[in-house]
């Protein structure tokens, strides 16, 4: 099996002719585009700040499709439906809090079954927090960061911002050179999409290989608020030796908040006084 996680909480993380005005969309681009660097990474921690204070426990439906293939011996894969969840939880005199990914397995190759896990034969994690850290101004003391000019998504204007290594940068995720392109809103300043390329990751065998995953991102409401929420996650690993590869694919959706209820179960018996119990 080959594991994606991210651990390291920081893997948490733009001319019209013969008019008086440009549109408003290109308005709006060249304005961002002449924002500062510093300015702009900002905006994007403070979009995770408010992210980390107000997001609540919360689930969605999950499809992950996940395939190994290895040279001469063919490819396995399965498709896994679960319910997603993120809890937040806090630790006294740590913030901000931190948040655990869970999941409840539904059914695998649309058989039903029970289970808490994602069995592979490829898995990620971290999508819902430290990947926004990446590109951010606790992301810098890992990442150079640089403004692609012209930048578009989907054929829609965007800020495009491209992050390197530091050379010797320390207390960063992972041992290997990890590099990428994010993409941001110049309307709103919420992250789009994210990719990283990691040329030689380390995999559970000892071996190396090229991974590659991405993350995009859409506006989910949640008691109110809108919250940028992973809609697809992909990831690919190809063997440096050529000798295997493996994907994931992951799709969210049905996005609710955690709630929990109560109700009274009257005991017929007369026994004891009636007990009010929590229900999710």
């Amino acid at each position: 099996m080959l594991s994606l996680g991210l651990k390291n909480p920081l893997c948490r993380l733009l001319l019209a002719t013969f008019v008086l005005a440009a549109p408003p969309a290109l308005t709006q681009q060249q304005q961002s585009a002449e924002i500062p660097l510093e300015a702009l990474l900002m905006r994007l921690q403070i979009r995770i700040w408010a992210y980390d204070r107000n997001v609540p426990d919360f689930f969605a439906d999950e499809r992950v499709i996940s395939s190994r293939t290895v040279t001469h011996a063919g490819t396995t894969h399965n498709t896994t439906d679960s319910i997603f969840r993120l809890r937040r939880t806090t630790d006294p005199g740590v913030t901000p809090p931190y948040f655990i990914e869970s999941r409840e397995v539904k059914a695998v190759d649309g058989r039903p079954t029970r289970g808490e896990a994602v069995i592979g034969p490829a898995i990620f994690s971290g999508a819902f927090s430290n990947a926004l850290l990446t590109v951010s101004m606790e992301g810098r003391s890992c990442f150079d960061y640089r403004v692609e000019p012209h930048g578009h998504l989907h054929h829609v204007p965007a800020i495009v911002v491209v992050y390197t290594p530091k050379p010797s940068a320390e207390d960063c995720p992972g041992s290997e050179p990890q590099s990428g392109r994010a993409w941001i809103d110049p309307q709103n300043f919420q992250l789009q999409r994210i990719e990283m390329r990691i040329p030689n990751h380390h995999l559970d065998d000892g071996s190396r290989a090229l991974w590659t995953w991405s993350v995009d991102y859409s506006p989910v409401p949640l008691e109110g608020k809108i919250f940028w929420l992973p809609k697809t996650i992909i990831s690919n690993a190809d063997a440096n030796d050529g000798s295997a590869q493996w994907t994931f694919t992951a799709y969210y959706r049905n996005y609710h908040k955690t709630n929990v209820t109560s109700h009274i179960i009257t005991n017929l018996d007369n026994n004891s006084p009636n007990q009010t119990q929590p229900s999710r």
